[in-house]
Formats: structure tokens, sequence, C-alpha cells
């Protein structure tokens, strides 16, 4: 039989073991996630070059300049049927030449408090964040 200190022990050490790896763990998820919403980017970016390339412009008209909306499944990351909304995508600032794209966080999403914030690409291809952590920067949370 066991003795009570030596379960207690094993308790200890299973214990200091989670606290190690529960936050490595949760770090990968996101990390995952993120990935996720890079590749949603990039594609909402190829739409927006397609729009581009049939209207000679990134907006909606001339005479109301507006963004276009992304398509549904463009406009979500995971796309829709792959889980929980992480990151909602939308175009903003667009002109004839330029746009950008954010993914910005799902507020109650699993991606909530996540410290790389808001990815953003441009017309460019200039990767960026808002809203993240001292800490955070784009190579960091662009990897």
């Amino acid at each position: 039989g066991f003795t009570l200190i030596e379960l207690m022990v094993v308790v200890a050490i299973i214990g200091i073991l989670a606290s190690i790896a529960y936050p490595s763990y949760t770090e990968y998820v996101a990390k995952g996630r993120r990935s996720d919403a890079q590749k949603a980017l990039l594609e909402a970016s190829q739409f927006m070059q397609r729009w581009y390339a049939a209207n000679n412009t990134y907006q909606t008209s001339d005479s109301t300049p507006a963004a276009p909306t992304l398509p549904t499944g463009l406009d979500r990351s995971p796309s829709a049927g792959s889980g929980s909304q992480a990151y909602a995508l939308t175009v903003s600032n667009a002109t004839t030449s330029t746009y950008t794209i954010t993914a910005t966080r799902t507020v109650g999403g699993p991606m909530a408090n996540d410290k790389c914030g808001n990815l953003t690409l441009t017309s460019t291809g200039a990767k960026g964040l808002t809203n993240a952590t001292t800490g955070y920067d784009v190579a960091r949370c662009w990897k």
C-alpha cells in the first residue's frame, strides 16, 4: 500500500508538472488560432485583388466610396462550421489604390484575451497589430 505522504508527494509533482505544461499548451493553441487568422487575412487579400481586377478600384463605387463586404466564409476565422469564431475580418480604409484588412478578436471568443491583439494586413502586404500587449510585436505574433 501507499502512505498518505507518498500519495501527497505524487499529487504535488503532478500539480507542478501541470502548472508548467498548461501555459505552454494554451500558447500553442493560441498560436494555431493566429495562424488560422493569418490564412484568412491572406485569402481576404486575394478576394480584394480579384475585386480590383474586376473594378479597377478597391471601393464599391466612386459616388459613395466604401470597402466591399467580404463574402461569407472569408469574414471570419476559423471559417464557418470550423468551430467557435475567434476573429471577425473586415475591410477598412479602402481607396482606389489601398485597403486594410483587420482580423478583430471576437468579444467572448477563444482569443478575446490574446496578447497579440488584432492582426492587420494592407494592400502592400504590410503586416501589423492593433491593441497588442507591450512586448508583443509583429515578428512575434506573425510567426
